[in-house]
């Protein structure tokens, strides 16, 4: 008889903390839920296959912060990566003195693009930009490549 009352009064216990437990993840699956658009990483891989060094004129992001911003001057033949948390992303180097070039990534609740990279200036069709983007549940991860004379 002392066994089973033992058996009842250790359940009482156990039966409560496994309810709470299941309150608390109840909560916290609402609150993963309501997580923000830009807790999904921006990854941006810029390609640099120019002779020319490219340098940094300019950096924004929205909503977020960066992992990894981008780098003062991008050597020729060199390349990298660039992560943010973030809804939106894009930097603009210069190529040469009148050509600049500007990386975009958008990771917006109605979809990620690239929309808005671009190349400006007098002598931007020397240069060929392209650019490729994969988004999922995981973010978007882009690839842009400068190839130019």
């Amino acid at each position: 008889m002392n066994t089973n009352l033992r058996r009842v009064l250790v359940g009482i216990p156990v039966a409560a903390l496994a309810a709470a437990g299941i309150g608390i993840a109840a909560t916290g699956c609402a609150s993963a839920q309501t997580l923000p658009d830009h807790s999904v990483p921006i990854s941006m891989t810029v390609v640099n296959n120019t002779p020319s060094t490219l340098h940094l004129k300019s950096r924004n992001l929205e909503d977020g912060s960066w992992l990894v911003g981008p780098q003062s001057e991008l050597a020729p033949g060199a390349s990298e990566v660039v992560t943010a948390h973030g809804d939106h992303a894009d930097f603009t180097y210069s190529v040469t003195p009148d050509v600049n070039a500007t990386f975009v990534a958008d990771n917006m609740a109605n979809g990620a693009n690239t929309l808005g990279t671009r190349l400006e200036g007098a002598n931007a069709e020397h240069i060929n930009l392209s650019d490729h983007y994969v988004a999922n549940s995981d973010g978007i991860t882009a690839t842009y490549t400068l190839v130019g004379h």
